[in-house]
């Protein structure tokens, strides 16, 4: 057996809105360092160009709603919403400044590259060209023990569910 995403998936075995919830509850700290830098926070998920990627949308309301006093946006590398889109809704925003994050388990390639790089088709050179300060943080969200807790929970979940004991 294997325990759904930290997002949740479709169904109604489990309400996906709370597992985005407790996953936006649990990345608070992502938004105190941004509101402590008057920074706009920004999330680089992966995405996908095989199905709907809209639990990013989604998840980017939820931490607008929770937190309003800093403006969050999630953007993926693959599918939408694109970093254009992300861009266009951040100078909406009057943002100044943005901390680049990324939303996926480890800081890996995409972090490094598409995302930090110093490449001109960087996330991070095109804010910079763009006229924004931006600060990037090259740590995954499996590095916050809290977050790494959505897929305990989801694995006790699955195992639960297929009669098995942990």
């Amino acid at each position: 057996v294997m325990g759904r995403p930290a997002l949740g998936m479709p169904g109604n075995k489990y309400e996906y809105h709370h597992d985005v919830e407790k996953a936006v509850k649990i990345l608070a700290n992502d938004v105190k360092m941004a509101e402590e830098k008057g920074a706009a926070l920004i999330y680089m998920g992966h995405g996908n160009e095989h199905w709907s990627t809209g639990i990013y949308a989604e998840t980017e309301k939820k931490f607008n709603e929770e937190y309003p006093q800093v403006k969050t946006f999630v953007g993926v590398v693959e599918g939408t919403p694109t970093l254009e889109n992300v861009m266009e809704k951040v100078k909406q925003s009057g943002a100044k400044k943005v901390v680049l994050k990324p939303f996926m388990i480890v800081a890996g390639d995409h972090a490094v590259n598409d995302m930090a790089g110093d490449e001109d088709d960087s996330w991070k050179s095109a804010f910079a060209a763009a006229g924004y300060e931006v600060e990037t943080v090259l740590e995954g969200l499996g590095s916050d023990n809290g977050f790494a807790g959505i897929f305990v929970d989801h694995i006790k979940d699955a195992a639960k569910q297929a009669g098995l004991t942990l």
